[in-house]
């Protein structure tokens, strides 16, 4: 999976099956596979690449590019 950038989230659908995202501006990063499982999140300093894994099983949920400073 390529990082995700804030063009690409944009345009995500939440993991919450029938969410449109009618009810929030917020766009939740959950595990499909294991929803209350919690997640862990790594951020690579060289990449600039934040990755996010479900806690149970380790599957990737999302690689997002961090912007640079200003």
């Amino acid at each position: 999976m390529e990082p995700l950038t804030r063009k690409d989230l944009q345009h995500v659908q939440c993991q919450v099956l029938g969410c449109t995202h009618d009810n929030h501006g917020v766009l939740f990063l959950h595990a499909g596979c294991h929803m209350r499982a919690g997640t862990e999140v790594s951020y690579n300093l060289v990449t600039g690449v934040l990755t996010i894994n479900c806690k149970q099983c380790k599957k990737l949920i999302a690689k997002i590019l961090v912007a640079m400073e200003k």
